[in-house]
């Protein structure tokens, strides 16, 4: 059922008309700097750069680039993302041949104690087939870290 959930989220986020292969791909967006996370808990400004390497590890796994196997040590083991993650087909990006991250944002930081926190992740995937087409995706998702074990781990991602 999780699988079948992540794969019809997946793909509502992801269908966008493509271009027809004859037009050029758009001019790149320059990529942002990340957010600077609140000034009010540390936490947050120590965690952010964290939060963006497995956000990147993430869009290489969503783009087919990564095996589940290699990402699979950010996330908490038995939880529900984790299973539904392992288990993700992506028909989307069958043929990519290169992909940009771009327009960074973390947002909405929430402290769950010493040993949890959320927050909201958004950045534009750009896509590239055949080197002239292209898609844009927006992803969206907030992100549930536990600190386990001296870790941060992720333990729930909401689409």
């Amino acid at each position: 059922r999780h699988t079948r959930l992540l794969r019809v989220s997946w793909a509502r986020m992801c269908i966008r008309d493509r271009p027809t292969p004859t037009e050029s791909p758009p001019t790149p967006t320059p990529t942002a700097a990340p957010t600077p996370s609140p000034t009010v808990d540390p936490l947050f400004a120590q965690t952010e750069g964290h939060v963006r390497t497995v956000s990147e590890e993430i869009a290489a796994f969503i783009s087919g680039e990564k095996d589940f196997h290699e990402i699979a040590h950010f996330f908490a083991d038995g939880t529900a993302t984790k299973k539904t993650l392992s288990n993700f087909v992506n028909e989307y990006y069958i043929h990519l041949t290169s992909y940009e991250l771009s327009q960074w944002q973390i947002t909405n930081w929430k402290r769950e104690g010493d040993d949890a926190l959320s927050c909201r992740v958004q950045f534009l995937l750009t896509a590239y087939w055949q080197e002239t087409v292209s898609g844009t995706d927006q992803m969206d998702y907030q992100m549930t870290l536990r600190k386990i074990d001296g870790e941060w781990l992720i333990y729930e991602l909401k689409l």
